[in-house]
C-alpha cells in the first residue's frame, strides 16, 4: 500500500513538474500576436468539400470548414523570413492534394493544409497554376517559361519560352483540355498583347490573338484571374487590363470584344456563372451581365468604394456562393444571392500591413494600414474596430493623438492630413494642409500643443491652432524628404533625413541647422528617439545607431555587440530601452550593446514596419502583412526601479540644490510606500508622486525650464498609469 500511494505520488509531482514546464515554455516568447486586424490583401483561393482555402500576400493560407465564417492559419511548412506567398491554389480532384505556387516553387499539402512541402523545379519563381482534365499540372515560371509536371509536381519540364521582352502573365485550361496563355510584349513603349493557344497539352503553340494597347503606352496586360469559361455553353472570356474584355466561341480560335462604353478598364478578374452563365468582372468593383441586359455594378467595397480592387471572383461549386478577394486590404466577401448582397467574412484572417501605430492616454491602440484603413483595440489586442468613415485610399504614413485636445490626425500619400474628434469613428479631410505631398512623421509639443508634420518635398509644417492652419518652414533650399520628427526635453526639434542626416530648429520649426558631425553622409537616418537621460539616438539605413548628448552637435557610434545596422524604427521605454527594427535588436545601456534576434521570439520574420509603447510599457509592432504584435510582458521593471530612474533623471538635470532635494525627497517618500504591500500604500504612493508633479508644475518655468518639467510630469503620470493599472 505505501509503495502504490508513494507510486501516485511519484506521478502526481511528475504531472505538476510537466505542467509547470509546458507554462514556462508558452510564456517564454517576447512577442504575442494580437487577433487582428482582421484584413489584407487575397490572391488566391481553392475548394476542396467542406474546406476553402485563400491566399494572402504576406501571411500564407488560411482554411474555413463553415463556408468562409472563420478561418484558421495553415503554414506549417510555408513559414520562412518571409513567409510564402502563394499565387495561386489548385486542387487534385482526384487525390485531393492541394498545390500553391510562389517564389519558393511548388508547394502541396496532402492533409487539408495542415502541413506543407515544397519543391524547387529549378526555373525561377512560380506564378500562374492550373490544372487540366488529366491532372496534369501547368506553371508560369518567372514570367518566361510554362512549366508542365504529370507527377503531381514531382518532375517539371519547359513546354514554352517565350522570347526576350516578352512575360507570359496568365495561363487557362479548359474542359476541352485545351491551353490559353496571355503574352505580353515589353519591348517597347507601346506594348502588344498576344494570346496562345496549345491543344495537345503544351507541345505546341500557336498565336491566336493579338492586340496593340489602344492607350499609347505600355500598360496593356491580363492579370492571372482574367480567363474564365462558361460551363453552359464553352465560352472563353479574357479580361485584358485597360483595354476591357474579349470573348472566344470557338475553344479559343478567334476572339470579339463585347465589353461597353463605359465599362471600368483596370480589369483584375473574370469568372462565369456555372449554372447561368453570368459573366462577373472585377474592375473598381464587381460587374455583372446577364444575357442581353446591360452591365450593372453589383459589388464595392463599402470602406473605400472607388478603389475596391477585386483580384478574383470565384464561384463555390458545392453551393454556388460567390466568394470575392480584395487586394487594397479588404480581405473577402461573400454572396449567396448571384451578387445582390455580400458579407465580409474575415473572421480569423490576419493579414493587414501596419505602417503606422498610436496610442492614446487610455492605451486604445490605433493602427493605420498601408491600404488605408484603420483599425482600434481597447483590450490589449483581443478584439479590433475597424474604423473607415471619411479615410480614402492609399495609405496611412503617420497617426498623432494630440495630447490636450485628443483629436487624432492621420496622413495619407498625395492627400494630406486627416483629422477625428470622435476617437476614430469618424474622420474629415483637413483642407487647409496641402494636398500632394506625403506626411511621413507628426509630432505634437507638450508644453504648447503645437503640431509639426515632416514631409517628403516640402520641409516641415507646423499648426499653432491644433490644425487649423498651417505654416511651412524649408530646411535648407532643397528640402530632403524628411523621415522622421523629434523633440527633445528643452523643446529643440529634429529631423531625419532620407539624404542629408539630421536637423536641428532651436526656434519651433522656423530655422533648421544641420548636425551631423559624426554620422556618415548619404545615409538615409529613418529613426530618431529620446531617452529619458536626454541622449538623442538616429538609426541609418546601413550605418548602424548614432548617440547624442550634446543637442546632435557630435555624435558617436556607442555600439560594441551586434550593432543593428538597418534601422528604421526606434522605440525607448521610461528606463531607457531601446528597440531597433528593421535588424531586431534591444539594448539596455545606451546602445553600447545589444541582444541578438533570438530575444524577438515569437515574430516569425523581421517583418516589424513600426512601434509604440504603452503607458504600462508594453511594446506594440505592426508587422508587415501580419497584423499587430505586442510584447508579452511589459518591458518596464516594478515601479520602484521607475522611480529611482525618475531620481537618475533629476539629478542629470543639474538643478540648484534646494529644488533637487525637494524633488529627490517626493520620489524617496513614493518608494517608502510602495514597499508596503498593502493597496492602501499604493494609493499613497500614487499621492505623493502627485505632489512630484505639482511641484515640477510649479517650478515650470522658475527653476526648472518649461521642457524639463514636462518631460518630468510625463515620465511621473507614466508611472502613475502603470500603478493604476497593474498587469
Amino acid at each position: 500500500m505505501k509503495n502504490t500511494k508513494g507510486f501516485f505520488l511519484f506521478v502526481f509531482l511528475l504531472f505538476l513538474s510537466v505542467l509547470a514546464s509546458d507554462i514556462i515554455a508558452q510564456t517564454t516568447d517576447f512577442w504575442i500576436r494580437t487577433k487582428g486586424p482582421e484584413a489584407g490583401d487575397m490572391y488566391a483561393i481553392a475548394f476542396k468539400h467542406p474546406y476553402i482555402f485563400v491566399a494572402t500576400r504576406g501571411a500564407g493560407v488560411f482554411r474555413s470548414e463553415d463556408n468562409g465564417e472563420s478561418w484558421i492559419e495553415v503554414n506549417n511548412g510555408l513559414r520562412g523570413n518571409p513567409i510564402a506567398t502563394i499565387e495561386q491554389l489548385v486542387v487534385n480532384s482526384n487525390t485531393g492534394r492541394i498545390f500553391g505556387s510562389s517564389w519558393r516553387g511548388i508547394h502541396w499539402s496532402d492533409d487539408n493544409g495542415d502541413s506543407w512541402s515544397c519543391a524547387d523545379p529549378g526555373f525561377g519563381p512560380l506564378g500562374g497554376l492550373v490544372i487540366n482534365p488529366n491532372k496534369v499540372l501547368f506553371a508560369v515560371a518567372q514570367e518566361r517559361v510554362i512549366l508542365r509536371s504529370s507527377d503531381s509536381g514531382d518532375t517539371w519540364q519547359a513546354c514554352y519560352q517565350s522570347i526576350a521582352e516578352h512575360a507570359v502573365t496568365a495561363i487557362e485550361v479548359l474542359s476541352t483540355g485545351t491551353l490559353l496563355a496571355a503574352v505580353r510584349e515589353t519591348d517597347s513603349a507601346l506594348a502588344e498583347l498576344s494570346i496562345i493557344r496549345s491543344i495537345d497539352g503544351g507541345n505546341s503553340w500557336l498565336e491566336v490573338f493579338r492586340s496593340p494597347s489602344t492607350f499609347g503606352d505600355n500598360s496593356i496586360t491580363v492579370q492571372k484571374n482574367c480567363f474564365a469559361v462558361d460551363p453552359t455553353n464553352g465560352s472563353v472570356y479574357v479580361g485584358v487590363f485597360r483595354e476591357g474584355v474579349w470573348k472566344s466561341t470557338d475553344d479559343g480560335m478567334n476572339w470579339s470584344p463585347i465589353s461597353p462604353f463605359g465599362l471600368q478598364l483596370d480589369i483584375l478578374s473574370v469568372s462565369v456563372h456555372p449554372l447561368n452563365g453570368d459573366l462577373y468582372v472585377g474592375s473598381g468593383g464587381i460587374w455583372r451581365k446577364r444575357g442581353s441586359d446591360p452591365w450593372v455594378q453589383i459589388f464595392t467595397d463599402p470602406h473605400f468604394p472607388f478603389w475596391t480592387a477585386p483580384y478574383f471572383i470565384e464561384f463555390n461549386p458545392f453551393n454556388r456562393n460567390i466568394f470575392t478577394g480584395i487586394v487594397w486590404g479588404g480581405g473577402i466577401f461573400r454572396s449567396a444571392d448571384e451578387g445582390y448582397s455580400w458579407v465580409q467574412i474575415n473572421k480569423g484572417i490576419i493579414n493587414s500591413d501596419i505602417r503606422a501605430l498610436a496610442i492614446d492616454a487610455n492605451d486604445q491602440v490605433f493602427a493605420g494600414t498601408v491600404n488605408s484603413l484603420m483599425f482600434r483595440t481597447n483590450d490589449y489586442g483581443e478584439t479590433w474596430t475597424q474604423l473607415h468613415s471619411g479615410l480614402y485610399p492609399p495609405g496611412i504614413l503617420a497617426i498623432l493623438i494630440h495630447p490636450s485636445s485628443g483629436k487624432i490626425f492621420a496622413s495619407a500619400p498625395y492627400q494630406g492630413l486627416y483629422q477625428s474628434e470622435d476617437h476614430g469613428d469618424t474622420w474629415t479631410h483637413i483642407d487647409t494642409f496641402p494636398n500632394g505631398d506625403w506626411v511621413y512623421s507628426l509630432i505634437s509639443d507638450l508644453s504648447n500643443g503645437y503640431i509639426y508634420a515632416g514631409t517628403g518635398q516640402s520641409g516641415v509644417f507646423r499648426s499653432t491652432d491644433g490644425g487649423g492652419s498651417w505654416e511651412q518652414f524649408s530646411l535648407e533650399n532643397n528640402n530632403p524628404v524628411v523621415r522622421c520628427l523629434v523633440m527633445d526635453s528643452e523643446g529643440s526639434i529634429y529631423a531625419g533625413t532620407e539624404t542629408r542626416g539630421v536637423f536641428r530648429s532651436d526656434d519651433m520649426g522656423r530655422n533648421w541647422v544641420s548636425v551631423n558631425d559624426g554620422i556618415p553622409e548619404g545615409y538615409q537616418v529613418g529613426a530618431l528617439a529620446v531617452s529619458p537621460k536626454g541622449y538623442i539616438f538616429a538609426g541609418t539605413w546601413g550605418a548602424g545607431v548614432y548617440r547624442t548628448a550634446n543637442k546632435g552637435e557630435s555624435w558617436i557610434r556607442p555600439a560594441t555587440t551586434l550593432e543593428p545596422v538597418h534601422v528604421d524604427y526606434l522605440a525607448i521605454n521610461l528606463e531607457g530601452h531601446i528597440f531597433a527594427a528593421y535588424s531586431l535588436r534591444r539594448s539596455n545601456d545606451d546602445g553600447v550593446n545589444w541582444e541578438g534576434p533570438e530575444f524577438w521570439s515569437g515574430m516569425p520574420d523581421e517583418s516589424i514596419s513600426t512601434f509604440a509603447i504603452d503607458s504600462k510599457g508594453y511594446l506594440w509592432a505592426g508587422s508587415a502583412g501580419q497584423g499587430v504584435y505586442r510584447s508579452a510582458e511589459s518591458t518596464l521593471s516594478d515601479p520602484v526601479t521607475l522611480i529611482n530612474g525618475l531620481i537618475d533623471l533629476v539629478k542629470s538635470m543639474n538643478f540648484k540644490q534646494g529644488i533637487s532635494n525637494s524633488l529627490d525627497a517626493k520620489l524617496e517618500n513614493a518608494k517608502e510606500a510602495l514597499d508596503k504591500a498593502a493597496e492602501g500604500y499604493r494609493i499613497d504612493a500614487i499621492n505623493k508622486l502627485q505632489a512630484f508633479i505639482n511641484e515640477c508644475l510649479a517650478q515650470r518655468g522658475k527653476a526648472l525650464s518649461e521642457g524639463q518639467a514636462d518631460q518630468l510630469v510625463e515620465n511621473t503620470r507614466t508611472i502613475i498609469r502603470v500603478l493604476e493599472n497593474p498587469r
